[in-house]
């Protein structure tokens, strides 16, 4: 029962970790990301940095101006279409997660 219990504990914790870094990265998406302006300039070296080809980079621009913003979701679903784009989201998460070290 005690381990039953630490087992549901665990994986309480490991699913609050994993919401509040989704929360910080809409943050993160939503501050690089307008309709007037589409895509923040550092946003976009960052994206150019992770090998990001610039249909890519367009494609974000677009939604990021019909969206209104973008979110952590939405850059996710987008980039996990094709394997070229996973391999840019992994080299972005761990460089947001970098900036973030940087910020606390």
């Amino acid at each position: 029962m005690g381990r039953l219990f630490s087992t549901i504990l665990f994986f309480s914790f490991a699913g609050l970790s994993l919401y509040t870094d989704a929360m910080e990265r809409d943050d993160y998406y939503a501050s690089v990301s307008s309709v007037q302006h589409g895509l923040a300039p550092e946003f976009r070296r960052l994206l150019s940095s992770c090998g990001a080809n610039a249909s890519t980079i367009m494609t974000l621009q677009a939604k990021a101006e019909s969206q209104g913003s973008l979110n952590d979701q939405l850059v996710r679903s987008f980039l996990q279409e094709s394997h070229f784009g996973q391999n840019v989201l992994y080299c972005l998460d761990a460089k947001i997660e970098r900036l973030d070290a940087v910020d606390d």
